[in-house]
């Protein structure tokens, strides 16, 4: 939920009890307060809509989560609007924008036409920032398995699957109450097409959509989904009294507005402001939380079940309780191993890998841009050269984004933001040219460097996996550039 849509106190809350609860919680298409830039980098994600409000580069670097919003389950085909009345002096400044005016993300169609778009999208964000994994928020629409499918080959780490219900204030009455799919459905689509595809192991789905409990987690988990989203229930849990009126910026709980006093509100008009308070805002939305932890916890353990994940796509665990004459849920609870009657190979067996033909070997795509970010920091920060000139007749179009690992790099290293990559080692890229902190760390080498690979001979044994990074050694009047590790002696 953005700074704009929320108010000051509530934005920082929940940010604050994510972090005391070791959720994640993520902003909506706003930008981000400057006084959050780098604080929970594990806990946070910052969220990039088709307006591209309040993103620069520090932004994109605060964290290690980067979501791109295609499009929300409430209002699906619609973009984001944030009303001038809204867009105070702060909000203007955390957005980039200017106060009192209309602030309107159109559909994302306008700047993603197909999947090769979106592709593109991902990979400028992973070479600003390969530390982050990147999310792509969809609403729930007829063929979102084949969608999802699209987006886990244009490399994006998880799909956020958003349903109808719950959703927006700001959204318009027709969109609330006559657009959209449950999220349920979409997240068994997006289970079985991705697992029908040999896709599913790659990327992560994560699910909201009128979640209210421990129960309603449990049961999207079962279904095919790995993390479940909250929105409306973090607001209910402030103050939140459900009014539908958002979007006017005259919330009397203070959670949707810029008023920040009694006295602003009574200028303002309002009656009955009781404006939010930081520390019982945060430990309201740490009990809630808490609870619905433990219920969880107390299910799985009648259940048998150790860790949460082990449900992903147990749908054998539920049963159509109710309503049989309106519906018939059979088809959405049949488990994979009856829905795949015959199992899709993932990969080829090593004989017949070994007879196609791949063809010769080329450069990655964009790979320039990382070697470039490599040798400039290098030079700047080991050997503190003030100008620095890099020269290269070989530029292609397939290095794209060029300069664009350069900048994170450098805005990484100006705010000293140097934490580890991903979450909970799942995910992203170290800094290349960066020494590893405890020794070599193979799973953070970036898909688009080079990489070395083990040779059984004793004399080569300096080419063991490593990051591409290089050192300069000097023998007689030559110049050489070697990697690190290479006995420079021995030549």
């Amino acid at each position: 939920m953005s700074f704009g849509s929320q108010g000051e106190v509530a934005y920082h809350a929940y940010a604050e009890a994510a972090y005391r609860l070791n959720m994640i919680s993520l902003n909506g298409e706003g930008g981000e307060i400057p006084d959050l830039f780098g604080k929970y980098p594990f806990n946070r994600g910052i969220q990039i809509a088709s307006g591209r409000f309040g993103i620069t580069a520090e932004t994109i670097n605060s964290n290690n989560l980067l979501e791109i919003k295609v499009g929300q389950g409430a209002k699906p085909g619609e973009g984001g609007h944030l009303p001038d009345r809204k867009v105070t002096q702060k909000v203007a400044a955390a957005r980039h924008a200017h106060p009192g005016v209309d602030l309107i993300s159109p559909s994302n169609n306008h700047d993603i036409y197909s999947i090769e778009d979106l592709a593109q999208f991902i990979e400028e964000l992973k070479t600003i920032n390969p530390k982050a994994r990147v999310a792509v928020k969809v609403p729930v629409v007829p063929g979102i398995g084949i969608i999802a499918i699209g987006i886990a080959k244009a490399d994006a780490d998880i799909i956020y699957l958003t349903g109808y219900d719950g959703g927006t204030g700001a959204a318009r009455q027709h969109s609330l109450r006559y657009v959209g799919l449950p999220a349920e459905i979409g997240v068994v689509e997006a289970h079985r097409a991705l697992s029908e595809s040999g896709l599913r192991g790659k990327v992560e789905i994560w699910a909201d959509g009128g979640v209210r409990s421990g129960a309603d987690v449990l049961k999207l988990m079962c279904l095919g989904a790995n993390r479940v989203g909250f929105g409306t229930l973090p607001m209910v849990a402030i103050g939140c009294t459900i009014c539908r009126d958002c979007q006017l910026g005259t919330c009397h709980t203070g959670i949707t507005t810029q008023i920040e006093t009694t006295e602003e509100a009574t200028a303002a008009g309002l009656k009955h402001f009781v404006p939010r308070d930081f520390d019982q805002a945060t430990q309201a939305l740490v009990n809630l939380f808490s609870e619905i932890g433990e219920g969880i916890k107390d299910t799985l353990a009648r259940l048998g079940i150790k860790r949460a994940q082990d449900i992903v796509g147990r749908s054998d665990l539920l049963m159509q309780i109710s309503h049989y004459e309106q519906i018939d849920l059979n088809a959405l609870l049949m488990p994979m191993d009856e829905y795949m009657a015959k199992p899709i190979p993932i990969s080829l067996p090593m004989n017949e890998m070994a007879e196609i033909d791949r063809g010769p070997l080329h450069r990655p795509r964009n790979h320039l841009t990382t070697v470039i970010s490599n040798l400039v920091m290098e030079s700047f920060t080991t050997y503190r050269q003030d100008s620095i000139l890099f020269e290269d007749d070989k530029v292609t179009p397939v290095d794209r984004a060029l300069g664009t690992h350069l900048t994170g790099a450098l805005t990484r290293f100006r705010h000293n933001w140097a934490w580890p990559p991903g979450h909970g080692g799942i995910g992203g890229h170290r800094e290349t040219w960066r020494q590893p902190l405890d020794g070599i760390d193979t799973r953070s080498v970036p898909a688009t460097a080079l990489r070395f690979f083990s040779i059984p001979s004793p004399a080569m044994a300096w080419a063991r996996i490593m990051p591409t990074r290089f050192i300069s050694a000097w023998k007689g009047a030559h110049r050489m550039v070697l990697p690190r590790g290479f006995p420079a002696d021995a030549l």
